[in-house]
């Protein structure tokens, strides 16, 4: 993997109106994305992960410009794609590419298989008809399906065979980058496996890099090189995964590798600590650190003073005012 940087995002902010009354006025934001900052490099898998409404896939849209950022700079390749025109735009979005959570409503059920696969390659090449069909029969071949299936329609698949196709196209244009919005959390365990076996394979073959959104810690760990964790907007503590999983400190990232399901529990083993309370409204967000409702640990500076993300050892990133104290 290149160290050089791929995408780089700065203080990144996206905000949703809130309208009201008959005059459909602005009367609040759901800050859904609140000044967010991280690094993918060439060929990495990045993941970020965190309870639903914390704005994972918000992130991953405004990146690819599916949402609008309200502040802040994207700059993928050295350039800002927050700044482009929709001409320049269209032209860079063959190097980014996604794949949607939902394999059945991603693909359009009146389209075929090679017509779906097919179709970034009418819009972005100027391939023939054949070239595009032989493009997409070698895709299709990659991913695991079977290429005697060119012409059948979503419908006629499975869950995971229809996450294949979803994976098939947002390769078809050899991208940079593709958004992984939590590809396997609508399938079966044993399929999800199959994924992200194929996700890896992939990577390796193509030097493809990622922006993994999960929920799960342990899927993520499967995948990602270095993982963010989330929280109501806010990134709360950055890590290589190893060291992360080894040595977690933020109280949030912690109640989260609690989460984990494990098969029994061992006498004398630390005590599980499991969240509780609900997720604050991102429309009225708390004061100070974001966490502080529901952390065990909270002191008065929590409440008013919101702590910076910084690096508490080498490539390790933490945003709590009392790190340091903290158990591993």
């Amino acid at each position: 993997m290149s160290e050089q940087v791929l995408l780089e995002v700065k203080d990144l902010k996206t905000y949703y109106p809130i309208r009201s009354g008959l005059m459909k006025r602005v009367v609040g934001h759901v800050k859904a994305v609140d000044g967010v900052n991280f690094t993918i490099h060439y060929g990495e898998s990045f993941g970020l992960v965190g309870e639903s409404g914390c704005g994972k896939t918000t992130i991953g849209k405004t990146i690819l410009r599916l949402n609008e950022a309200t502040g802040g700079e994207i700059l993928f390749d050295g350039k800002n794609i927050l700044d482009m025109d929709a001409d320049a735009l269209r032209k860079e979005r063959k190097n980014m590419q996604i794949i949607f959570q939902d394999p059945y409503s991603s693909l359009n059920p009146r389209m075929t298989v090679g017509q779906i696969i097919g179709e970034p390659l009418r819009e972005h090449t100027t391939l023939s008809k054949q070239e595009r069909k032989e493009r997409v029969l070698e895709l299709m071949r990659i991913v695991g399906l079977n290429p005697d299936q060119y012409k059948r329609y979503p419908h006629e698949f499975s869950g995971g065979q229809r996450q294949r196709i979803g994976i098939a196209k947002a390769l078809a244009l050899k991208p940079k980058l593709i958004v992984c919005d939590e590809p396997v959390s609508a399938l079966d365990v044993s399929i999800q496996a199959q994924i992200l076996n194929l996700l890896e394979d992939l990577q390796k073959e193509y030097g493809v890099a990622y922006l993994f959104i999960a929920h799960g810690m342990a899927v993520v760990r499967h995948i990602s090189k270095r993982v963010g964790v989330m929280y109501l907007g806010k990134i709360v503590e950055v890590a290589e995964t190893d060291n992360l999983f080894n040595e977690c400190i933020h109280p949030y990232t912690k109640a989260l590798m609690h989460a984990i399901p494990i098969p029994e529990v061992k006498e004398g083993g630390k005590k599980r600590e499991l969240l509780k309370g609900e997720v604050p409204n991102p429309i009225n967000p708390p004061t100070g650190c974001r966490f502080h409702p529901r952390c065990a640990y909270r002191e008065a500076i929590c409440e008013e003073v919101e702590p910076p993300l910084l690096e508490n050892s080498p490539n390790h990133f933490v945003a709590c005012h009392f790190c340091q104290r903290m158990e591993v």
